[in-house]
C-alpha cells in the first residue's frame, strides 16, 4: 500500500490496472450499516459458505464486528465478536435451531495496522452431520470447530422476515442491537463456497486488499462471490446481488476518524 488509502498491488500479477482502495467504514460504537436482508441472508447461510472482514481497531474492547442473532422461533446466530478474557479471541457463532456451537480462536492482535479475518462454514456431509467451521487470521488458520449446525437444520435456515444480518454490531429479531463496535472495517465480502487455506493466504496478501471481482494466483473463487460491500464512499454491493446497505447513525467513511489509510 502506498499513501493514504491507495493500494498499488496489481491483480493478478500480469500487468491488470491497478485496485484502488480509497475509503474505509467507521463505526463510534453507537452505529451500524444494515447489509443483508432476511431472504438473502437465509439464501447465503443455508449452504456452505465462506466470509471476510478487514478490521483496525486499536482498542480491542469486547464487541461485535458483525452478525445478527434470533432467540424466538426460529433461533439462529450468525456473528463475528472481538473477545477479550486477558489474551484477545476472536469468537464465531455459528447456529441453527439449536444446533451449532461457538469457536474461539486465539490471536496476537495488531493495534497499529488493519487486520484480515476469513471465517468458512463447511456444511456436514450428510443430513445428521455437523459443518466444519474455521476461523482465519491474517492468512493463517487460527481455530477449526468441528461441531458447527447439523446440516438438515442449516438447509432449512430461514431468517426472521423484516431481520437485517448487520456490521459494526449485532442485530436481534426483537429490533435490539447490542455489542457495538468502534472502529474500522472494509471489504466485507461473503462466498458461496468454502475458502482454502491458498485462496485465504491470497486475500491477505501480506495485509493489502485485492480486487475480488477477478481470480488472483491461488485465489480462484471470483465465481462464488456473492456479496462485496467495499464501502468505498457508499454502501453498494458490488456483486450486484444484494440490496444497497442502509446505516443507522452516521458512519465516517474516513475523513473524521484519525486511524490510517485502508487495508
Amino acid at each position: 500500500m502506498i499513501g493514504l488509502g491507495i493500494n498499488l498491488s496489481s491483480v493478478g500479477g500480469g500487468g491488470e490496472a491497478s485496485y484502488s482502495n480509497d475509503f474505509r467504514l467507521f463505526v463510534d460504537g453507537t452505529e451500524y450499516v444494515e447489509l443483508l436482508s432476511s431472504s438473502e441472508a437465509s439464501s447465503v447461510f443455508s449452504d456452505s459458505f465462506s466470509y471476510q472482514v478487514w478490521l483496525y481497531d486499536n482498542s480491542f474492547s469486547t464487541s461485535y464486528a458483525l452478525g445478527f442473532k434470533s432467540d424466538g422461533t426460529p433461533n439462529y446466530e450468525v456473528a463475528l465478536r472481538l473477545l477479550t478474557v486477558g489474551p484477545k479471541f476472536i469468537q464465531t457463532a455459528t447456529f441453527f435451531d439449536s444446533s451449532g456451537t461457538t469457536g474461539l480462536a486465539s490471536i496476537t492482535w495488531n493495534d497499529s495496522s488493519w487486520n484480515h479475518v476469513v471465517v468458512t462454514v463447511e456444511k456436514g456431509a450428510g443430513a445428521s452431520d455437523t459443518a466444519t467451521v474455521k476461523t482465519y487470521f491474517n492468512g493463517s488458520l487460527a481455530g477449526t470447530n468441528t461441531n458447527g449446525p447439523i446440516r438438515s437444520k442449516q438447509e432449512a435456515f430461514s431468517a426472521v422476515s423484516g431481520h437485517d444480518f448487520i456490521v459494526g454490531a449485532r442485530s436481534n429479531s426483537t429490533g435490539a442491537i447490542d455489542g457495538h463496535y468502534s472502529g474500522s472495517l472494509d471489504e466485507f465480502a461473503i462466498w458461496t463456497t468454502v475458502l482454502d487455506a491458498d485462496a485465504v493466504t491470497a486475500l491477505y496478501n501480506s495485509g493489502s486488499s485485492i480486487d475480488l471481482s477477478k481470480d488472483s494466483g491461488n485465489y480462484d473463487n471470483s465465481s462464488d462471490l456473492q456479496h462485496w460491500y467495499r464501502f468505498e464512499n457508499d454502501y453498494t454491493d458490488e456483486t450486484g446481488n444484494g440490496t444497497t446497505g442502509t446505516a443507522q447513525g452516521t458512519p465516517d467513511f474516513g475523513s473524521a476518524d484519525t486511524q490510517p489509510g485502508t487495508p
